[in-house]
């Protein structure tokens, strides 16, 4: 959230510089600021400072080490071999469909007789019962189900029951027990000892790919020209591992870091028309998959057939991926239509319910009738961003409800509802995000238990009264990871982020803050409808330019309060992340401001 002007020096948090910065500075041949930067992501030792800033594909951990890996990619190079048919069983999320497009593009590469099934929302997540009958009548022999299924007992009992073997490749958060397969291919199974435990869908599914190929290869390697299907492949394990939010660290850095120079290579028409429609020219990082990449293709499935997004980045037609693309691209205009109107919808119940922000609640439950299966994990999220709270939101349909839940503050929302688990029809995924479907009758109760568990999951007392929850969950409103001066922001500086990113969950982009820096000029209204604002700030001999979007009203404040009076030129702090900024064939160094304290 960003912060309100303020004058209280207890909202921001701007951290001295460490003493050994120099001495890593000097040793790496980084600016002081980067080593710095280093030093508070934990990496102290000179050989893996040196690793991260440049990650190398020898660093991916062999799939071998996955729990079930073995049994998984043996019954899969046998059914390759046998000419058996193979159902891919994924997900509607981008990191379900990735996953699927990552062993449909392996295994039809070997040889292999391979059908998708990339389910609706309509159908509900994961494995389901009139699916797998079909497959079982269409002659099927293995079902690899992906970013699902480790709960599916039942499901898991009847392909036993029909005769087909079923490989799980997930990883869901577990129940107490497990369902019945020729191998459960997870990376946090009991007695697991792989070194990644934030593995998402379409990383797991990636590892099965590439432990089936090496089955085909010599010396328990690949092929060469199915290596490079698989390099091409990380472009698609890139958009599930960002898109799911899991951990930018280890292992999953590299994906990702190799993944999207694969995907600025723009080899697949697919994945060319998905940039095109979505603005992504030149460079591609994690924030254009987040923000321009990923709702396109979530869009296939929240506002209709799911199975598009698969085709999309399949098809080797450029006129179909084109068609396709465009098709993505307005369903995810109309689905930010429908999103604004649900998000509206439900601030005004959590004030209704819970009054006026401050909220004096833990966590928020919200439901309604028209509100689409396919938006109410954004609005979730929105939610948690403008409330700072843990928050359920569920749509009401023929008497169902079905939501969704996203997390905010360190609370672990499976954790929180686990207690609670009695009251749904039906509840999984892990800390962060939660699916669930209930009886509307029962959601006054999930609303009083999912209280009760946030507080138990921050691992606060019973009895805590809500202003310490609210304490614990809105925290400060900046906290920098360094503080510098202007002169420290420079060329180099933005080439040094460049080697720490991508940047994403578990390894947050920088923020930087400045004190006491002047304003240089008069600030100027930008964009079509002068939603953005330009303003030039000077510290000593240095000025560089800054960019604040979406606040049209910090220009009254600047000129109220950062003029000269009586007693000088007025100064004020900013926290800000640098950026370069490409226009006309030129770079420029500039400020994308996140705070301002007068």
């Amino acid at each position: 959230m960003d912060a309100a002007d303020s004058d209280d020096d207890d909202t921001w948090v701007l951290p001295a510089r460490t003493a050994a910065a120099a001495d890593l500075a000097r040793r790496l041949g980084v600016s002081p600021v980067t080593a710095d930067l280093l030093l508070r992501r934990g990496y102290a030792d000179e050989g893996p400072a040196r690793e991260f800033l440049a990650p190398n594909l020898s660093r991916l951990l062999d799939p071998e080490g996955l729990p079930g890996m073995q049994a998984g990619a043996d019954r899969l190079a046998a059914a390759v071999r046998a000419g058996e048919k193979v159902l891919l069983f994924g997900d509607y999320d981008v990191d379900g469909t990735t996953g699927a497009v990552v062993l449909h593009e392996v295994l039809t590469a070997l040889g292999g007789q391979v059908e998708v099934h990339i389910p609706d929302r309509g159908e509900g997540y994961g494995l389901n019962a009139p699916r797998l009958e079909r497959a079982a009548a269409e002659g099927v022999r293995v079902v690899v189900s992906i970013d699902n299924g480790i709960a599916a007992l039942d499901e898991a009992d009847l392909l036993a029951a029909r005769g087909l073997d079923l490989v799980v490749a997930d990883h869901h958060t577990m129940g107490g027990r497990l369902p019945r397969a020729c191998a459960l291919i997870h990376p946090r199974l009991p007695g697991s000892t792989y070194q990644n435990p934030h593995l998402c869908g379409a990383g797991v599914a990636f590892k099965l790919a590439w432990a089936v190929a090496a089955r085909f290869g010599a010396n328990g390697k690949p092929t060469r020209p199915m290596a490079d299907v698989l390099l091409r492949c990380l472009a698609f394990v890139a958009l599930g591992t960002v898109a799911d939010v899991v951990p930018l660290v280890g292992e999953n850095r590299v994906i990702v870091r190799f993944g999207l120079r694969a995907l600025a290579a723009r080899v697949l028409p697919g994945l060319a028309a998905l940039m095109e429609v979505g603005k992504v020219t030149g460079e591609v990082g994690a924030h254009e998959v987040a923000f321009r990449l990923a709702p396109r293709l979530n869009a296939a499935g929240r506002m209709g057939v799911a199975r598009r997004a698969f085709d999309l980045l399949t098809t080797r037609d450029p006129e179909q991926a084109r068609a396709l693309a465009r098709e993505l691209d307005e369903e995810n205009d109309r689905r930010r239509a429908v999103q604004d109107r649900v998000f509206k919808e439900a601030c005004a119940q959590v004030e209704a319910v819970y009054g006026a922000v401050p909220l004096r609640a833990p966590g928020i439950v919200v439901w309604g009738e028209g509100w689409p299966h396919g938006v109410v994990g954004i609005v979730a999220a929105k939610l948690t961003e403008t409330y700072a709270r843990p928050a359920l939101v569920a749509g009401l349909e023929s008497g169902v409800a079905k939501g969704s839940g996203r997390t905010c503050g360190g609370v672990d929302l499976l954790a929180s509802l686990e207690p609670a688990r009695g009251l749904f029809a039906r509840m999984g995924g892990h800390q962060a995000a939660v699916g669930f479907t209930a009886d509307p009758a029962r959601l006054e109760a999930v609303r009083t238990a999912f209280e009760a568990g946030v507080v138990a999951s921050l691992g606060l007392p019973e009895g805590t009264t809500a202003a310490e929850v609210a304490a614990r969950l809105e925290g400060y409103e900046v906290v920098a990871d360094a503080e510098v001066r202007l002169e420290e922001v420079s060329r180099q500086l933005i080439d040094e982020l460049e080697r720490l990113s991508p940047f994403g969950e578990g390894n947050a982009e920088p923020l930087f803050a400045a004190r006491a820096v002047t304003l240089a000029g008069e600030p100027r209204p930008m964009g079509k409808k002068n939603e953005h604002l330009a303003f030039h700030v000077r510290q000593g001999d240095h000025v560089l330019r800054t960019v604040a979007f979406g606040r049209p009203e910090l220009v009254q404040a600047l000129r109220e309060r950062a003029r000269p009076g009586p007693g000088g030129q007025a100064s004020f702090d900013l926290a800000f992340r640098p950026r370069l900024n490409r226009w006309n064939g030129e770079a420029r160094l500039e400020l994308e401001l996140k705070a301002i304290r007068f």
